[in-house]
């Protein structure tokens, strides 16, 4: 038998830490009764109701905006509210010291931070591009959702805002290729 896939509680207290006020108490009855407790963060959240909260957060806080864009937002929102949170500021710090390039190169251990279900591999391009190709670990492809379109835009916004706290100038995250069916992407990370 194969793991769940999870999300950690560091990702559910970076969501409070970065929405605050705007989860109103009728958003935190929604998240809880897909078993994500804001004030009191479980210690792992199953993939299927962290994809959940990804879509209500979105709906709730950004009606107005298309799908994919609001998708890229939320995963920029997630990463302003991981670097509030003790193992996220500890992470950006170090990753500031190793440098733009090889925090990228290090991508697959800082996503595992947060989650136990993503696999990760990164090369370089050159002095300042880099490709990372994520995918869901071996052994979970059958435990996890199939077709779920928002991870390839939240995993595009999350690489885009890490960029941004690192002090990446003219950064650029572009969309190689993605797989629904295995949720892989690959992107093409680029920075002056």
């Amino acid at each position: 038998m194969s793991a769940e896939p999870i999300v950690f509680s560091s990702a559910v207290e970076a969501l409070q830490k970065s929405f605050g006020a705007r989860l109103t108490p009728e958003l935190k009855v929604k998240l809880r009764s897909i078993g994500v407790d804001v004030e009191r963060p479980p210690a792992a959240v199953p993939l299927a109701a962290w994809l959940e909260v990804i879509e209500l957060l979105g709906a709730a806080l950004l009606p107005d905006t298309p799908a994919a864009e609001r998708n890229r937002l939320l995963g920029r929102e997630y990463i302003r509210g991981f670097v509030q949170t003790a193992l996220g500021f500890a992470t950006v710090s170090m990753a500031k010291l190793m440098g733009t390039k090889r925090t990228m190169l290090r991508m697959g251990r800082n996503f595992r931070t947060s989650t136990n279900y993503i696999d990760t591999d990164a090369k370089e391009l050159g002095d300042k591009e880099v490709e990372i190709h994520t995918r869901i670990a071996a052994g979970m492809e059958e435990r996890v959702p199939k077709n779920v379109s928002s991870i390839v835009q939240y995993r595009r916004g999350v690489l885009e805002q890490t960029l941004e706290e690192l002090g990446a100038k003219n950064a650029k995250v572009d969309v190689l290729a993605h797989d629904l069916g295995n949720l892989s992407v690959s992107f093409r990370v680029s920075w002056e």
